[in-house]
């Protein structure tokens, strides 16, 4: 509830004055922090409801209060609350001698207080110089909702302008593109993963070549050392090469061709040049699983 702040003295004042809870802050000659009640210092307002009307009060003034408030806040020397009290005193006709011995001051001090005589009129309206912080803070938010109204108005007239259907056209547009986009993304994708499954089918055969050739060169190594071949050793030279296909048929030319000399020297009994079954397609196998490996498609039905 909002209560003006004013200096009318109510016609038949309560007998006694007192200071009840629920004075609104605008009651106090020091209004301190609004969110603090603790800091609201010198009441010497009182309310009563109005006669005929539920739920409505008036603030008035108190004489009595307004003595006690002076002496208090002469002791205190409050700046603030010793002009707003000056100005009340003022104002319902307390003499100059008793403002100046309750607050403290002396008469020049009073003087300059009381000779502005717009601020000792509007104590009687709205309170003087302390217009209230509810007040500025109600009206920075109508300002804002204002600013914020002109901005939805013009948002409302640029909607409603001519152009705001050619501007849904052309967002339809653009999503539409996107789409058929996307549809053909996705086409791609799903024709590279048929590639992907054609080429896992084609290294399989290269790799099983490789292992064919690994084999190949672990027994004609045997062959060669005798005695003294090494498995272990063997494989970690293997292993050396991966599946580099080329090193791999260097790497069994060498030992093919010791185990020629062999040979010829009658050193081993097994003919080296005697037809291998199947080499002639561990090599077009290899081959098919290279050109898959190279980023090359084949066509399955021209495999053979």
């Amino acid at each position: 509830m909002f209560f003006t702040h004013n200096s009318n003295l109510m016609p038949e004042p309560p007998t006694k004055w007192e200071a009840t809870d629920g004075l609104p802050r605008n009651a106090f000659a020091h209004t301190g922090d609004a969110n603090d009640k603790a800091s609201w210092k010198y009441p010497h307002h009182f309310t009563m409801g109005v006669e005929g009307k539920e739920n409505v009060q008036s603030m008035w003034l108190s004489k009595d209060g307004l003595m006690e408030a002076m002496e208090s806040a002469g002791k205190d020397q409050n700046v603030q609350a010793i002009k707003h009290l000056a100005a009340h005193a003022k104002a319902i006709g307390i003499d100059s001698a008793t403002t100046i011995e309750l607050l403290g001051i002396d008469e020049a001090k009073y003087d300059g207080l009381t000779s502005n005589i717009a601020y000792i009129a509007t104590i009687n309206q709205t309170g003087g110089e302390e217009i209230m912080d509810d007040i500025k803070n109600l009206q920075a938010k109508i300002t804002e909702l204002e600013q914020l109204l002109t901005t939805a108005n013009g948002t409302i007239a640029t909607l409603q302008g001519a152009d705001t259907e050619k501007t849904i056209k052309d967002l339809q547009a653009q999503v539409e593109t996107l789409t058929t986009e996307k549809g053909a993304l996705e086409k791609q994708i799903a024709d590279l993963n048929d590639t992907l499954k054609n080429a896992n089918a084609f290294a399989e055969v290269g790799k099983k070549a490789i292992d064919a050739l690994k084999a190949d060169i672990l027994k004609i190594a045997a062959q060669v050392d005798g005695d003294t071949f090494d498995k272990a050793i063997m494989d970690k030279q293997i292993e050396a090469f991966g599946n580099d296909f080329e090193l791999l048929t260097k790497f069994k030319g060498q030992f093919e061709a010791r185990r020629q000399k062999m040979f010829k020297a009658g050193e081993i009994h097994q003919d080296p040049n005697a037809d291998q079954p199947g080499a002639q397609s561990d090599q077009k196998d290899y081959n098919v699983g290279r050109l898959v490996g190279g980023g090359k498609v084949i066509d399955m039905q021209n495999r053979q």
